[in-house]
């Protein structure tokens, strides 16, 4: 016989043996199959499904369907059903799961389709896609936030509105970073997420849910945690600029800067239809309380960090936030015809009574303190004071709910005048003028 033709009967035979061999000729990781859904609401649904004992975790993937508002959710999890929660009544969606063992993937299951009942949202939406939407609008989640940040992880916060029952959440990886991306919905105005990379680059946006349609999605921010390699970035820009409160008339602007900063250069300008306003400022601080804007004005900012071997880092992005509506205008004038409703102000005490902050002495002398309403607090509370020319002079962050409810702020440094106390935390943001007088 031919050599030629004994090696290829050889190879062939080795061929077909080598897929013959269970592990070899089949994937060891099952597929996810049997999907079913249940409990359907209007808002939520059960999603269920049969994996395998050598199934590790499952990701489920989330989507609408046809005629229905955009729609993406994901998650991660070592059980067979899920809860998926902030769908639209009367709209179709679809999902699917991937599983994933230890030594590989078995792949993603074929999407199975589901309704929720209810009535359909009947006009459309051009942001979303087109997708229908119910009358009325919805406001978006604004002046997005890096509340806390380090090497890992970070806590993003934004301004709500009274409308929005629910915020959907979704933070992705920008430039040099791994791959890292996080759907998330809540209901409160502040987020806690892990698992990034030190030094690494990321964006986050926010998706704002009514009772009977959504807002549409903000502007992304981006944002960068802390670590990370740094040799040859002598002068580093300033990163994670955001505006954690805001007034009608004024705005707290932050952002990160490296030690080496011995000051940083700060422009603010209004944009679009808003009345001209720009504000060029050298401040040491990595924080200012910029007054003067317009209520329903938009604005953004930049900063230049300049360092201690007089470099400079060049300029930032511009942030841009929008103030508060007018508020005093909602509320009924005084009759000035009417002499006995006009009282003299007491310049002494500088009270204010729309602030729920409580503040003892006021004025003061060489302690201040500031009696917390710890039933409205959340896991992560700041404290900041600033004098009336925007500069901070103390601040402060609490995490976990204040077991105390008094916290004293030492003021014998500071001058004579008048100082903006901020209270923040998850869902609850009060301000209050207060008097230090000696």
């Amino acid at each position: 016989m031919d050599r030629r033709i004994v090696l290829y009967v050889l190879k062939s035979t080795l061929i077909i043996c080598f897929f013959s061999i269970p592990g070899w000729a089949q994937n060891s990781c099952p597929k996810a199959d049997g999907l079913s859904v249940s409990d359907i609401t209007e808002t939520s649904a059960v999603l269920s499904w049969n994996g395998g004992d050598a199934v590790v975790t499952y990701n489920v993937d989330v989507k609408h369907g046809p005629q229905s508002s955009p729609f993406s959710w994901s998650t991660s999890t070592s059980e067979t059903s899920v809860v998926v929660e902030g769908l639209s009544a009367g709209s179709s969606y679809r999902f699917r799961v991937m599983t994933k063992c230890d030594k590989g993937s078995g792949g993603s299951s074929k999407w199975v389709d589901f309704v929720t009942p209810g009535d359909p949202d009947t006009t459309t939406d051009e942001e979303d896609g087109g997708g229908p939407q119910n009358q009325g609008p919805c406001p978006k989640a604004s002046n997005l936030a890096i509340l806390e940040i380090d090497d890992t992880s970070a806590v993003l916060g934004w301004l709500g509105n009274e409308e929005n029952v629910s915020y959907q959440v979704d933070v992705k990886q920008k430039e040099h970073t791994p791959t890292y991306k996080l759907t998330e919905i809540v209901d409160t105005t502040i987020l806690y997420i892990d698992g990034l990379e030190p030094g690494g680059n990321y964006k986050f946006r926010v998706k704002s849910k009514c009772e009977k349609n959504s807002g549409g999605s903000s502007s992304w921010i981006n944002f960068t945690t802390t670590g990370g390699d740094t040799a040859f970035q002598q002068c580093p820009k300033p990163t994670n600029l955001s505006v954690p409160e805001v007034t009608d008339t004024s705005a707290l602007l932050t952002w990160i800067a490296k030690d080496s900063v011995e000051s940083f250069s700060l422009d603010v300008k209004s944009y679009q239809g808003t009345p001209s306003f720009s504000l060029s400022i050298t401040i040491e601080e990595d924080s200012f309380w910029v007054e003067g804007l317009v209520p329903d004005g938009d604005y953004h900012f930049r900063v230049v960090a300049n360092c201690s071997d007089t470099s400079s880092s060049g300029s930032s992005d511009w942030s841009k936030f929008r103030t508060l509506p007018d508020t005093a205008s909602m509320e009924e004038e005084p009759d000035p015809t009417d002499e006995g409703t006009i009282e003299p102000v007491d310049t002494g005490t500088v009270a204010q009574a729309e602030a729920l902050i409580a503040t003892f002495p006021n004025p003061a002398e060489e302690s201040l303190t500031i009696q917390l309403p710890t039933e409205d607090l959340g896991y992560l509370t700041q404290i900041i004071l600033s004098d009336v020319n925007g500069r901070i002079v103390y601040q402060t962050k609490l995490n976990g709910v204040p077991k105390e409810d008094r916290i004293p702020i030492p003021v014998q440094e500071l001058r004579n005048g008048i100082y903006k106390l901020v209270i923040r935390s998850i869902d609850f943001h009060q301000t209050k003028t207060v008097l230090i007088q000696r």
